[in-house]
């Protein structure tokens, strides 16, 4: 029994210290208030006025610990604790007498040791820097690496003046829709005043959702003008082109947006493909769920910098915008982020689209998560890819995945916890989970550094037997993604009215060159050889005729369109203008031309997932299911290509049914059906019948015949990707030096501050 002085009455209280129950008596007054003493004595109360029951601090600690370790489960534990003292003779008034006094004081403990980091993280806070220089205090205490030190401006030529290096932070957006919290569990529990949290207010993100709703209204324009956010004059492949810009185009015709560089047929089929990407796809239901998932915002370090609380059943766009908004805010003016999510396509297209988070739209830099490249079209992939594009190294942008799996534990204990419960408990793990990340940093550089080194050989081993030179390599690479993110043709009603069109201007303009290279070839016959203006005459001559051969080869291959070789006449042209055998057969070469560009794309998607991923060279079991399910994905879009065959091949019955029953010019020809069976080995002559319009008429470009070319592009841009990622992993290891020695100086001059209000 202890007394003080002042006491004014003598307390009973019961003290676990496990696996004992003991019974401490403590004197309490105004000036030595319960709590205190037994603070003093190691134990925690379970109340901060007048505590029944204390709890040794050392046991508190074991269970943070525990819980950050494995699923939280206070009721199990503090039932085995109440059976085990059941059994020394200590009875309780309720089965779960212990579980609301447990409950009560691990929180506060946890609580109390936050602030109590809080005011030390404060005492030792760094210097201020000027704002356009590093980023917030708070960016730097969730990851030191990618906020820790001032950025330069990328804008600036330093260290590369290659467009790889803008970027000076890449992070990666995902929402889990298994972090759900059920209706009627705690709707108003006590909200707790917490130090830190990851989360965004509601009040953020309602002005984020009201903003969005804003600007969505149907009489905002339909087009903003093209962002420079990601195109510089360093760039030399992604400035290669948009693609043609088109604001009101024909409904039946694709096209590229104005400010996007993916034709509007691809970025319609990934919307269709993935769920992420539409916001109205129900993937929790309200009526049960309070709270139907989280959005998480990463660090490429797989460090959460910020969360969003979803309440909406399906993975409204607003919670990215929001995010990112709120990221930007603590950067510096100069930095360049690269933003990784599932559906970056999509993200994209409504900031160009909509005008969204115009004062950061052009420092953005999207790309997808690579283990959902795969899932997206072709001609997606060259745009966003990061492991074709420019400026993200070998980063995956599957951090998130990695998130989501750390905390899975705690799904069964959050579904029916309170609200504010709920978000403390995921800030305390994600916060001791800080802890572990910060002290396998180094690791982390060094198997990452370990990795690019070997890869980057593997890349300049490839490029040192190939016999094509690099700069081939990269006039073919940039032709490539210029060729194969062209819009896909469709059917239309105008394609033959438009191909006897295109035929007569190309008639006039062959008509207009053959006017000029005869009147060269008179002047020619009356110039005095031997003189400069005869050699001009000759060099304009033979300009002409290399043209002239050009304009016939052309008008050759606009006629062999329409079934005919050998010229057809002016009268016939007028005839077939509105016929609709004619305008059936351009619309079989549109959709042929349509499946031989998607069966490339195949081919080549296929090639870079065997480059990619070769999971039965490692032996381990998750690579080998990731590879499954990225196969998988490719392997779902191939149903399009039988329908669009099948579709073909009914256009071209329907063909021969015509031309029995309708008067049709007799040089009319009816194409060849395609064969089913036969289109994935692309061996179908069915297919090359009609000419290519989007190819040079005499040569097959490299990059799609020569197997050398291909293999020395897939090396090339590797490469390409490996330096880049070198050079971020060296200035991440100076930053985090660098942040190791300011956070030594800061501490000493925190001790010896410390010091002198001691003496």
């Amino acid at each position: 029994m202890y007394q003080v002085a002042c006491a004014s009455h003598v307390s009973p209280i019961n003290v676990f210290l496990a696996p004992e129950l003991e019974m401490l008596q403590l004197s309490i007054c105004k000036c030595r208030p319960a709590p205190v003493q037994l603070l003093s004595r190691g134990l925690f109360g379970c109340s901060p006025y007048r505590p029944g029951v204390a709890i040794d601090i050392k046991q508190l600690d074991f269970l943070s610990i525990l819980h950050s370790n494995t699923a939280p489960n206070l009721s199990a534990w503090c039932t085995s604790l109440q059976e085990h003292l059941g059994s020394l003779g200590h009875l309780f008034d309720t089965e779960d007498s212990l579980v609301k006094r447990y409950s009560d004081a691990l929180q506060s403990y946890q609580l109390l040791v936050q602030f109590a980091h809080e005011r030390i993280s404060n005492a030792i806070a760094t210097s201020p820097q000027p704002y356009n220089e590093r980023p917030s205090a708070y960016l730097r205490s969730r990851c030191p690496i990618c906020f820790g030190t001032p950025y330069q401006s990328p804008l600036k030529k330093h260290e590369s003046d290659d467009f790889s290096s803008r970027p000076n932070v890449i992070v990666s957006i995902d929402g889990c829709f298994t972090q759900k919290r059920r209706k009627g569990r705690g709707e108003y529990d006590r909200t707790l005043d917490r130090p830190y949290t990851l989360f965004l207010t509601p009040e953020t993100l309602d002005a984020m959702k009201e903003h969005v709703e804003e600007e969505r209204q149907p009489t905002k324009p339909a087009f903003s003008s093209p962002p420079d956010e990601e195109h510089d004059e360093t760039s030399e492949v992604d400035v290669a082109d948009y693609g043609d810009w088109v604001d009101e185009p024909a409904a039946e015709e694709d096209f590229v947006e104005r400010g996007m560089k993916v034709p509007v047929s691809a970025l319609d089929a990934c919307h269709e493909s993935f769920t992420a990407a539409d916001e109205a796809r129900q993937k929790a239901s309200t009526a049960i769920f309070a709270d139907t998932g989280l959005m998480a915002l990463l660090c490429e370090h797989d460090r959460a910098i910020y969360l969003c609380n979803m309440q909406t059943p399906g993975e409204a766009q607003y919670y990215a915008l929001a995010l990112l908004d709120e990221l930007f805010k603590g950067l510096p003016p100069c930095a360049m982020v690269g933003v990784l999510y599932d559906v970056s396509c999509q993200l994209h297209r409504s900031i160009v689209k909509w005008g969204f988070l115009p004062e950061w739209s052009k420092r953005m830099i999207f790309g997808i998560s690579v283990f959902h490249a795969f899932g997206h079209q072709w001609s997606c992939q060259l745009t966003y890819n990061p492991r074709l594009r420019d400026g993200f190294g070998l980063a995956d942008g599957e951090g998130c995945e990695r998130f989501w799996s750390s905390i899975r534990k705690l799904i069964p204990g959050l579904r029916v916890s309170g609200f504010n419960r709920r978000l403390f408990v995921l800030d305390t793990d994600i916060r001791a989970k800080d802890v572990k990340s910060l002290a396998n940093l180094g690791n982390w550089l060094l198997n990452k550094w370990t990795r690019v080194t070997r890869r980057l050989k593997g890349a300049n081993a490839v490029l040192d037997e190939c016999p094509v030179d690099r700069v081939t390599l990269k006039s073919q690479w940039k032709l490539q993604r210029k060729q194969q993110r062209l819009p896909h043709p469709r059917q239309s009603k105008l394609h033959g009215v438009r191909m006897v069109q295109r035929i007569l201007d190309l008639r006039v303009a062959r008509a207009e060159l053959n006017t000029r290279h005869n009147a060269v070839k008179t002047s020619l016959q009356t110039c005095a050889p031997n003189t400069q203006h005869h050699s001009g005459l000759l060099l304009a001559l033979d300009t002409l005729t290399a043209e002239l051969r050009a304009a016939n080869r052309n008008l050759e291959r606009h006629e062999a369109m329409l079934g005919h070789v050998g010229g057809i006449g002016l009268e016939t042209l007028r005839k077939i203008r509105g016929n609709r055998f004619f305008e059936m057969r351009m619309n079989v070469c549109a959709l042929k031309r349509r499946l031989r560009d998607k069966l490339r794309a195949r081919k080549f998607e296929e090639g870079r997932l065997r480059a990619d991923y070769r999971p039965f060279n490692t032996g381990i079991i998750s690579d080998q299911r990731v590879h499954a399910q990225v196969s998988e994905a490719v392997k779902r879009r191939g149903g399009a290509f039988k329908t669009l065959a099948n579709k073909i091949n009914a256009l071209i019955n329907e063909m021969v049914v015509l031309k029995e029953s309708a008067p049709v010019p007799g040089f009319a020809a009816i194409p060849s059906c395609v064969d089913v069976a036969q289109i994935w080995d692309m061996a179908d002559g069915a297919l090359y019948e009609d000419w290519d319009m989007t190819l040079d008429e005499d040569v097959i470009p490299a990059w799609l015949c020569d197997g050398d070319t291909r293999r020395g592009i897939a090396a090339m841009v590797d490469r390409k990707r490996c330096q880049e990622e070198k050079r971020r992993l060296s200035r991440q290891v100076r930053a985090a030096i660098n942040w190791f020695v300011e956070e030594e100086e800061e501490i000493q001059s925190a001790f010896l501050i410390a010091g002198k209000f001691m003496t």
